[in-house]
């Protein structure tokens, strides 16, 4: 199965609707909400915006109003997407967002660039992250923002037991824990620079700048 299918068979419309119902009330998580911060803080005006596993919708959602002109909203999940469709509709942004379904892995090439590239929690959903990089890179123009496992301790026993739970289930979709040194040497190497890093018990958020 690949990873496309694999999240598609387990992101499916009752997690949409929870995540939607989840954000509706209490606003963004801390871990997206410090991903938007680091956006803003890099100053950016009426920026493009390519949103790599979107989900519903949530950075789209906060940072139209103020910080960007466009979004192009990727997810592999067709539920997610739908989700997001209809509150984007709701807000009225519908106009400004193009919601492409796929694999980044797979639809990259057919996408234009995007001043702005944001990957919130979607690198440990892949077990081969240097594609990912790779691809979700070559199509940011000037700021890279991700947000991915912190590579301790704490972080790989809650992944362990968060995957052991989904082999009871019998759940195909596993999470990873990837060396955080691997990982943003890989993104320098394209020819960007760290400029933040925001981090809570489980997550750190990066953002680079193309030098």
């Amino acid at each position: 199965m690949s990873c496309c299918n694999t999240i598609d068979t387990y992101f499916g419309a009752k997690h949409a609707d929870r995540d939607l119902k989840r954000y509706l009330k209490n606003g963004p998580d801390r871990t997206t909400a410090l991903l938007i911060e680091a956006v803003r803080e890099a100053g950016l005006e009426r920026a493009t915006l390519l949103d790599i596993g979107a989900g519903i919708g949530v950075l789209q959602h906060e940072l139209f109003p103020h910080d960007i002109s466009s979004a192009v909203h990727v997810d592999a999940s067709p539920a997610y997407i739908e989700v997001a469709k209809a509150e984007c509709r709701r807000r009225d942004q519908e106009a400004r967002a193009t919601f492409v379904t796929g694999d980044i892995t797979e639809v990259a090439g057919t996408l234009e660039i995007a001043d702005i590239v944001l990957l919130d929690r979607v690198v440990c959903c892949y077990p081969n992250y240097d594609d990912l990089i790779r691809k979700s890179i070559s199509r940011c123009r000037r700021v890279y923002a991700i947000s991915y496992p912190r590579d301790r301790m704490l972080s790989r026993v809650a992944f362990w037991l968060d995957n052991l739970k989904r082999v009871f289930r019998r759940q195909v979709f596993r999470v990873f824990v990837h060396p955080v040194a691997d990982v943003e040497s890989r993104i320098a190497a394209t020819g960007f620079e760290r400029v933040s890093v925001r981090q809570t018990l489980i997550w750190r958020v990066a953002a680079f700048r193309r030098v």
